[in-house]
């Protein structure tokens, strides 16, 4: 109590602040601990540590739309924190899924762009594979055609994609050209599979 008479008369009270907050989160008393932060802030001014209790205060409460703008915010301001970029990531990565969802593709590829600039390997492919699909929904063959090219495979689905695409630009001899090298590449494989077999 003591504490919290000393908050009361000095917001700006580092001690005092840090107990009172701990102890109102503990009893899940989120709309209190986000008074207390928001008059210590004005007492003491902005920090990048003081928007992370913030941050963890709106986790908390699953208000995902304030999370959202709370981690652009920091990542805006502090792009080398590993574990905000990270975060960063996933709701822009979240946020290109609904968009896709919506078939607001302009938009979704906007997110998915950040997502393959910041992300990390794993994510990027999540997001290419995305991308394509988007670009696939706006009829924008050729940066779909792109993405395909990206992936550094010639793999028998990215050949069979090449040639529905080369197909829906009217480019005959190519889209043909495209489904014979998906057919010998399966053949290939196929045929590398039966011979290691005989081989055993």
């Amino acid at each position: 109590m003591y504490k919290r008479q000393v908050l009361e008369h000095n917001p700006g009270n580092e001690e005092a602040f840090n107990y009172v907050f701990n102890s109102t989160m503990a009893n899940l008393q989120y709309e209190e601990a986000l008074n207390i932060l928001n008059r210590y802030k004005k007492a003491r001014g902005e920090s990048k540590a003081l928007t992370m209790k913030e941050l963890m205060v709106y986790n908390r409460m699953g208000n995902t739309a304030r999370v959202a703008a709370l981690t652009k915010q920091l990542f805006g301001k502090y792009p080398e924190d590993s574990s905000l970029r990270e975060a960063y990531v996933n709701i822009m990565l979240a946020d290109a899924k609904s968009k896709m969802a919506d078939n607001n593709y302009s938009e979704a590829i906007v997110s998915l762009n950040l997502v393959t600039q910041y992300g990390d390997e794993e994510t990027q492919k999540d997001a290419r594979h995305i991308l394509y699909n988007a670009y696939m929904g706006m009829g924008d063959y050729n940066n779909a055609l792109d993405i395909l090219k990206s992936q550094g495979t010639n793999g028998p689905d990215i050949l069979v994609k090449q040639a529905d695409i080369y197909y829906k630009q009217q480019r005959y001899p190519m889209a043909v050209s495209a489904y014979e090298q998906a057919i010998d590449t399966v053949s290939y494989t196929h045929l590398r599979a039966h011979e290691t077999r005989h081989d055993l």
